[in-house]
């Protein structure tokens, strides 16, 4: 098995943001199960990339801090954000928030090593506009982008609901992975890819 170059993540994040302003039901945990950030943090992300690559990190805007400790444990400096602005030609989204109300959604950018040289579209912008979608889920413009950007290399998409071309795309609701816990297939990833390394190095 190859490490990876790029990696996507829209991680299960579990805090309280159980609203009860209407009858709608309101909070990560009525929709999927959660885990805590000390599980998100001792998943061996860094074991399964390459010493060079890119991470992009979807995270609730209440989570920020949460999200800078989760990337410093996977092996990554965060360096950029991208944004995506919920907007259609009719209407800009209305979200939820106790105080502003959301209309965007935030994804923060990080790299271990020096992935640049990797890189051949440098004219990629750091915010897309895009209709609002159901919760959680996430547009294919980042992956559209860093296929773009970073053509050749691995590309690994975590907690993913749904298969992509030349994506490895584990999560209990991919198709690939379906019913498969992401705490039992990242450990196995890194020891194909530790042996695979080691078979390299002896060969």
């Amino acid at each position: 098995m190859t490490p990876f170059r790029v990696v996507v993540a829209d991680p299960p994040w579990s805090f309280g943001d159980a609203l009860t302003m209407s009858a709608v039901r309101r909070g990560a945990e009525s929709h999927y199960a959660t885990l805590p950030l000390s599980e998100l943090c001792a998943l061996p992300v860094a074991s399964c990339c390459e010493p060079d690559a890119v991470l992009v990190l979807w995270r609730p805007s209440s989570l920020a801090r949460d999200a800078l400790t989760l990337m410093d444990a996977w092996g990554f400096r965060q360096t950029q954000e991208v944004v995506w602005y919920k907007a259609s030609p009719e209407s800009v989204a209305f979200g939820m928030g106790r105080l502003f109300r959301a209309a965007k959604e935030v994804a923060f950018v990080g790299v271990r090593g020096s992935p640049y040289a990797h890189l051949r579209d440098r004219a990629v912008r750091d915010v897309f506009v895009h209709p609002r979608l159901p919760h959680s889920q996430k547009p294919e413009v980042v992956q559209d982008a860093l296929d773009a950007m970073f053509p050749e290399g691995e590309r690994l998409e975590l907690f993913a609901r749904r298969v992509r071309p030349r994506w490895c795309c584990v999560g209990l609701e991919s198709p690939a992975t379906a019913g498969l816990d992401m705490r039992e297939v990242l450990p196995e990833f890194a020891r194909r890819i530790r042996d695979a390394s080691f078979m390299r190095a002896h060969s």
